[in-house]
């Protein structure tokens, strides 16, 4: 069964994306975000690996990605699972919580139905209130109760700052672009496996599916700037539009022309996925 999605931006500076789906058949292949995902299951359950660990999230469950952060994603029940999901950029989360830096989520999912309750009016109120009354109380109490989600920085254990910084690699890589993770070899004449082993400990992530998210974040700025999908595509490295669309689906669960539709002529946006 074909998935049903809804996505939009929350506008600003730095816009937060926002994305309400019902999955059936979906699997998501091994991705990252640029920013911080937040979001709560709603209807069957899901299970994903993150940081190497496996996890399952049901109704109700908050779940909650730093940046950088690998992970995938597939159904735990045949009928799929449903969720709220929102996606905030660095800044966008600080200027949620009030903070000069957002710090780090702890744990990928959690059990705390007065957050997950506060998450889904919120959502909600972004995507329908028209009162701002309303939708301003609904932000504080939602901010209110992540904020004692993150981790400060400076509050790290040694583990997961050492965590932090492979994430912050993987963020910086996309900076730099997909040509430069085939030339991780060309220093020291390492071998294909002596890379593939390097990239898998080190970042979480295999170097071919690594070079793909790195080619589908840069298409996700060209479709922001208003290219079209096929030359977006082709930019790339894709073989074709059709090519570049199962891969996005695939990572992030809705097509390019969608994320087209509403990002165009926004900031290079956080998520999905």
């Amino acid at each position: 069964m074909r998935a049903n999605v809804r996505y939009w931006l929350l506008p600003g500076l730095s816009p937060v994306e926002m994305l309400a789906a019902d999955y059936f058949n979906q699997r998501f292949s091994a991705h990252w975000h640029l920013g911080y995902a937040v979001g709560v299951v709603t209807r069957g359950a899901q299970r994903f690996r993150a940081d190497g660990l496996a996890w399952s999230a049901g109704p109700g469950d908050v779940v909650t990605l730093n940046p950088g952060q690998v992970h995938d994603g597939e159904a735990l029940t045949p009928g799929g699972w449903s969720v709220r999901m929102a996606y905030f950029p660095g800044p966008a989360l600080a200027a949620l919580l009030g903070v000069g830096e957002p710090g780090a989520f702890g744990c990928p999912v959690a059990r705390q139905p007065a957050l997950a309750s506060a998450f889904l009016d919120w959502h909600d109120a972004m995507e329908t209130e028209h009162d701002p009354v309303r939708a301003l109380a609904a932000t504080r109490a939602f901010a209110a109760l992540l904020r004692p989600s993150l981790l400060p920085g400076t509050k790290a254990g040694a583990a997961e700052a050492a965590l932090q910084a492979e994430r912050q690699r993987l963020v910086g890589l996309a900076d730099v672009g997909a040509a430069a993770v085939s030339a991780l070899a060309e220093p020291r004449a390492l071998s294909r496996f002596t890379v593939w082993r390097q990239c898998k400990s080190g970042l979480g992530i295999a170097p071919k599916p690594l070079m793909t998210h790195l080619r589908l974040i840069a298409v996700k700025r060209l479709l922001v700037e208003g290219h079209p999908v096929a030359d977006a595509a082709l930019a790339c490295g894709f073989h074709d539009q059709s090519h570049l669309t199962r891969q996005f689906a695939s990572a992030y669960g809705i097509t390019p022309a969608q994320f087209r539709r509403v990002a165009g002529g926004a900031a290079v946006p956080a998520g999905p996925g």
